[in-house]
C-alpha cells in the first residue's frame, strides 16, 4: 500500500505561512546596513526565510524575519530574545548556530544563521517516502546529540519536526543532520495549547508532546516525545497522527495509542529493537520515556552497532560473491605423464638387490651355466670313479658286438652272470644318483652366488 503525504501547509493562513508579513517588500533591503535581502526561500507560520548575502563578510546567509506579535515591544519579546541569546552562545556539529539578531524598522525581528546547502527532512520524505532503518538511526542519532548539548544549557527545543532537520553535505561529500528552529519554543506559544482553538497555538499539531496539550511541566521528556514522532515518520513515511484542526488533532496524542511501525509497514524490515525505542519515546506518561537525551542516545548506539553490522556482513558476503562469481574458472588439472619404460640402469637402482627372489628372477636350466659344475665333478666318490674308470676299460679292451658268440662267455644262471648283472644294475644306479646330485647342487649353488 502506497502512503500518501499530506499537504504541510501551516492551519489558519491559507497555506501562505509569515501571516503579516509582505515577503515582496524586502527585495532588496539591506537589514542592519549588513544583509542585502536577494529573494525568499520559504515561510512558516511565524515568519518568513530570505536568501541574503552578507556585505561584510562576502558569503550567503538565510535571515528568518519573524512576525509582528514577536516584536520587542511584544509580552513574549523577553523570553524569546532570551533563548536567541544562548543559542548564539552554543556552538555544536549538529546545530544550526545563529550569527546575529536585529530589528528591522522597529517592528520586525530577525535572526540570521548560515545558509545551508542541502535539503529538509520534510522534502526528503516528500520524495523518497519512509527512509531505510540504518538511514532513520544515523538522522535520529545525530539530532539526539545535538538535543544533549541543548539540555546541557537547560534549552529545550519543543520545536523539532521535518521541516526543522536539514540534511546537507559537508566538504568531505558525507551527509550530515543540522537541527534547526532553536530558541523558537516561546514564539509557538505552546502555553495556549491546552485551550488553544484553531490558529492560536503555533506549533504543528503532528508535532506536540501529551504534556503540551494537557499543560504539564515541560522538560527533557518532551524533546524525547518528539525525536519519536521524527522516528515514527521516517520508518513509515507518514505522522504519527494526522489532522486538520489543531485541537482534534493535538488530543490525540494523549488519547489514542500509536499503532507500531511495523504494523503500519509490514514488509519494512525494522529492526526489534529499534521498534521498541521508538514505542517508549511514544509513551503518554513522561516517566516511561527515557529520561533525558542521553539515555536515547545510548540506546540508539547499541541499534547502530547491530544495523552496522548486519549491513557490513551482507555487503562483506555480497563482494565475496560477487568476486567469486567474476573469478575465472579453475584450470583443469593437467593430465598425469605416460609411464614411461625404465633402463636397465633405472632397475637396478630402483629395485634393492636384497628383495630380489628366485620368484622375481626365474632359472631357466639351458641358459643359466651352473656355476662350479667342475668342482662337482671332482667332488665325486671314489667308488664312482673307479667304476667308470672300469667301464671304460672294459669298453676299451672288450668292445661289444651284436653277434651270440660275444655273449656266450658267461653262462646263464652262473654265479659270473649273475654278479655282472649286479654291478651293472650298481652302476646305473650310482650314475643315477650322480646325475641328481649334479642338478641339485648347481641349483642351490646358483641361488646362494647369484649377486
Amino acid at each position: 500500500m502506497k502512503l500518501i503525504r499530506v499537504c504541510r501547509a501551516p492551519v489558519g493562513d491559507g497555506g501562505e505561512g509569515g501571516g503579516g508579513i509582505n515577503a515582496d517588500a524586502f527585495a532588496g533591503e539591506t537589514l542592519g546596513g549588513r544583509y542585502l535581502i536577494e529573494r525568499r526561500l520559504g515561510q512558516s507560520k511565524i515568519g518568513v526565510v530570505f536568501r541574503a548575502d552578507d556585505r561584510e563578510c562576502d558569503r550567503s546567509v538565510a535571515v528568518k524575519v519573524l512576525i509582528p506579535e514577536f516584536a520587542p515591544d511584544s509580552t513574549d519579546a523577553e523570553a524569546f530574545l532570551e533563548d536567541l541569546e544562548t543559542m548564539g552562545r552554543t556552538v555544536a556539529p549538529g546545530l544550526l548556530q545563529v550569527i546575529d539578531l536585529g530589528v528591522f524598522n522597529d517592528k520586525y525581528v530577525y535572526m540570521v544563521e548560515p545558509l545551508l546547502v542541502g535539503q529538509s527532512l520534510a522534502s526528503r520524505l516528500e520524495r523518497d517516502g519512509a527512509l531505510p532503518s540504518r538511514a532513520a538511526v544515523r538522522v535520529a542519532r545525530e539530532v539526539v546529540n545535538a538535543l544533549r548539548v541543548l539540555h546541557r544549557h537547560n534549552v529545550l527545543h519543543l520545536n523539532l519536526k521535518p521541516e526543522n532537520v536539514f540534511l546537507v553535505r559537508d566538504a568531505l561529500d558525507t551527509e550530515r543532520t543540522m537541527v534547526a528552529g532553536v530558541g523558537l519554543r516561546h514564539a509557538l506559544r505552546l502555553d495556549q495549547a491546552p485551550d488553544s482553538s484553531d490558529g492560536e497555538c503555533l506549533a504543528r499539531p503532528e508535532y506536540v508532546a501529551p504534556e503540551v496539550v494537557t499543560g504539564r511541566t515541560l522538560g527533557p521528556h518532551s524533546d524525547v516525545y518528539l525525536v519519536g514522532l521524527l522516528l515514527y515518520e521516517m520508518l513509515t513515511g507518514r505522522p504519527l497522527f494526522i489532522g486538520s484542526q489543531f485541537r482534534k488533532t493535538a488530543k490525540r496524542h494523549v488519547l489514542e495509542r500509536p499503532l507500531s511501525p511495523r504494523f503500519v509497514r509490514k514488509n519494512a524490515q525494522i529492526p526489534d529493537q529499534l521498534e521498541k525505542i521508538v514505542m517508549r519515546c511514544l509513551e503518554k506518561t513522561p516517566k516511561k520515556r527515557f529520561p533525558d537525551a542521553d539515555a536515547l542516545a545510548e540506546a540508539l548506539e547499541m541499534v547502530a552497532q547491530e544495523t552496522e553490522g548486519a549491513f557490513t556482513t551482507t555487503q562483506r558476503f555480497r563482494a565475496a560473491k560477487s568476486r567469486t562469481s567474476a573469478r575465472p574458472s579453475a584450470k583443469p588439472p593437467e593430465p598425469a605423464p605416460e609411464p614411461q619404460e625404465a633402463s636397465e640402469d633405472e632397475h637396478d637402482e630402483a629395485v634393492p638387490a636384497d628383495e630380489i627372489t628366485a620368484k622375481d628372477t626365474p632359472l631357466k636350466k639351458d641358459a643359466v651355466e651352473p656355476k662350479g659344475a667342475e668342482d662337482d665333478a671332482a667332488a665325486a666318490s671314489p667308488a664312482d670313479k673307479a667304476d667308470e674308470e672300469a667301464a671304460d676299460e672294459s669298453s676299451a679292451e672288450e668292445p661289444t658286438t651284436e653277434t651270440d658268440d660275444a655273449e656266450g662267455d658267461a653262462e646263464p644262471g652262473s654265479e659270473a652272470a649273475e654278479d655282472a648283472q649286479d654291478e651293472a644294475e650298481e652302476k646305473d644306479e650310482a650314475e643315477k644318483d650322480a646325475a641328481k646330485d649334479e642338478e641339485e647342487g648347481g641349483f642351490t649353488k646358483t641361488l646362494i652366488n647369484m649377486p
